[in-house]
């Protein structure tokens, strides 16, 4: 079996894809980038909660360097309902941080 494609987080997690390319260092379900977004109310940084949370489910990366891939890449459409004023594009499905600190987006496949 190829190890590099074997998930190193937790199964039963769904911010993080089940699967990632070997050169993927980080890797974000479209789930696990709402919950990002979630994360930067004030509340969860006065209690704590950010730290434990990225820790968990992306070793190494800090929430300030994940909002910042997220911003260059311009997965945030502006308006929508969310306090924050930003949307997640609709065709995102998953976000690839890679080990020389790129960045990929991964669109929604037509199944059918």
């Amino acid at each position: 079996m190829d190890n590099s494609l074997v998930r190193p987080h937790f199964f039963d997690d769904p911010s993080v894809p089940d699967l990632l390319p070997a050169d993927v260092r980080w890797g974000f379900t479209r789930s696990g980038i709402l919950l990002v977004r979630h994360y930067t109310h004030w509340i969860a940084h006065s209690k704590g909660v950010v730290g434990p949370f990225m820790e968990r489910n992306w070793p190494g990366l800090s929430w300030k360097e994940c909002m910042h891939a997220f911003a260059t890449t311009g997965i945030w459409i502006k308006g929508g309902q969310h306090w924050t004023g930003l949307e997640l594009a609709p065709h995102v499905h998953e976000f690839h941080i890679l080990h020389d600190g790129a960045t990929r987006v991964i669109s929604h496949i037509n199944e059918s």
